[in-house]
C-alpha cells in the first residue's frame, strides 16, 4: 500500500489557547442528554468500506452506464471509469489505477490491490479548505492522470439538482436525468440565483465553488464533458427506478459494532450544529438514530476535525469491525484503529460531583434522623 497525507491544518484554538474541537467534545460529553458513546469513523476506513461495497455490487456498472450513455460516453466495466462519492463534508473517490500521490493536492491517496487490479482511493477529508471548495480541482487532477470518464454523486447531486431530484428538475427542456459538468457550467448562474432565494448555505458553497472553478483558464471542456453528475434519489420518480440508478457504495453494509447496524450521521445532520458550536443540536441528531435501534457513527466535518486535531482529547477504540467477507480483500494492510470513540464523562444518573452531593445529603439526613431517635 502507498499513501500520502495532505497537509495537516493548524489546530484551531479558542481565545484561551484551548483546542476548539476538544472543548466541544468535552461540552458534548458533559451534557446530560448525551447518552453516547459517539463513534467517529476514520476517513480511510470509510473509503475502503465504500470501495468494497461499490465493487461487490455487480449491478453498479449498469447503473453508471445508464447515465454515461445519456451523454454518448461509452464504458463497459468499473475498470474503465472513476466514481466519486462527494459528500456534504468529505469525499471518497475510486480510481481503477495507481495514482501518484504527489499529483493530487489536498487529498490522501491510498493505493491498494484488489484481485491483482490496482485501485486508488482518493480521500478528501474536508471539501472546503481555506474557504475554497476543492473537490473539482481534485477531480480534474484525477482526469488528467487517467483520461477516463468520471461519475460523481451523493450530496453534490443534491446541491445541483435538489434533494431526491434529477437534472430534469432544473432543466425541463432536457430529456436526460443527469448532466455533465459542461452542461451545468452553462446554467450555473441561474442555479446560484435560485439557491440564494432558498438560502441553502451548503449548496451555495458547492455552486459558487463550481462557478469560480469553471472561470479558470486551466479548466478544460474535455474534463467537464466527461464528468457526469448522477442523481441521488431514494424513491422511484419521473420514470426512474431507484434500484436501477442509485450506485451502491454504502460503508454501513461492510462495517459493524458487535454485529449491530451502523447508521451514517453525515455532515448534513451535524454540520449546522458543529459550525455554531451547538452541542445540543449534534446530540439530538445522534440520539435520534440511537433511539431507533441503530448505532450512530459521525462522518461530517466534526469527524474531519476529530481526526486531524482531536487525538489528544478522545479515546480510541477498535469496536468498529470489518465483516469477514470483506476483511481479507480490502483491509489486510490496515494496522491502526478504525475509529475514535467519545464516551460520556457525565453519566445520565448524574456526574461524580452530583452523586457526591446526593450521598452527602443522604448522610446528613440519616444523622439527623439518628439524633432525633437518640433524644427520644
Amino acid at each position: 500500500m502507498e499513501s500520502s497525507t495532505p497537509k495537516t491544518p493548524e489546530t484551531p484554538e479558542t481565545s484561551s489557547g484551548e483546542n476548539k474541537i476538544c472543548v466541544l467534545l468535552k461540552k458534548i460529553s458533559q451534557t446530560p442528554s448525551f447518552v453516547g458513546p459517539f463513534y467517529f469513523l476514520k476517513n480511510e476506513i470509510e473509503g475502503r468500506a465504500e470501495l468494497a461495497s461499490y465493487l461487490e455490487d455487480t449491478g453498479n456498472i449498469g447503473r453508471l452506464n445508464k447515465f454515461f450513455q445519456e451523454h454518448g460516453i461509452a464504458t463497459k466495466t468499473v475498470n474503465e471509469c472513476v466514481y466519486g462519492s462527494i459528500g456534504s463534508s468529505s469525499s471518497q473517490i475510486f480510481v481503477p489505477s495507481t495514482l501518484d500521490a504527489k499529483n493530487i493536492d489536498n487529498a490522501k491517496v491510498v493505493n491498494i490491490v484488489i484481485e491483482r487490479k490496482p485501485w486508488s482511493v482518493v480521500l478528501v477529508s474536508d471539501n472546503v479548505v481555506d474557504g475554497k471548495y476543492i473537490v473539482f480541482d481534485v477531480l480534474q487532477k484525477i482526469y488528467g492522470a487517467t483520461q477516463i470518464p468520471i461519475a460523481i454523486s451523493n450530496a453534490i447531486a443534491h446541491a445541483f439538482y435538489g434533494k431526491d431530484k434529477t437534472y430534469k428538475a432544473i432543466n425541463s427542456g432536457s430529456s436526460n436525468f443527469s448532466a455533465t459538468l459542461k452542461e451545468l457550467k452553462d446554467i450555473i448562474t441561474g442555479l446560484i440565483a435560485t439557491e440564494n432565494q432558498t438560502i441553502k448555505k451548503q449548496n451555495l458553497s458547492v455552486l459558487n465553488g463550481f462557478k469560480t472553478f469553471t472561470e479558470r483558464e486551466d479548466v478544460t471542456d474535455t474534463f467537464l464533458s466527461n464528468t457526469v453528475v448522477i442523481p441521488r434519489i431514494k424513491v422511484d420518480m419521473e420514470g426512474l427506478q431507484y434500484k436501477d440508478c442509485t450506485v451502491q457504495n454504502g460503508w454501513t453494509s461492510v462495517l459493524s459494532i458487535s454485529g449491530k447496524k451502523l447508521v451514517d450521521i453525515g455532515g448534513g445532520k451535524t454540520n449546522p450544529g458543529y459550525e455554531s458550536n451547538n452541542a445540543a443540536t449534534i446530540i439530538a441528531a445522534v440520539n435520534k438514530e440511537n433511539n431507533e435501534g441503530g448505532i450512530a457513527v459521525l462522518t461530517g466535518k466534526i469527524r474531519s476535525d476529530v481526526e486531524t486535531n482531536g487525538g489528544t482529547c478522545i479515546n480510541e477504540s477498535l469496536d468498529i469491525t470489518v465483516k469477514s467477507e470483506y476483511a481479507e480483500r480490502y483491509f489486510t494492510d490496515v494496522n491502526e484503529n478504525f475509529s475514535y470513540i467519545l464516551i460520556p464523562s457525565t453519566p445520565s444518573s448524574g456526574g461524580r460531583r452530583t452523586r457526591r452531593r446526593r450521598r452527602a445529603r443522604k448522610t446528613k439526613k440519616s444523622r439527623r434522623k439518628n439524633r432525633r431517635k437518640t433524644k427520644k
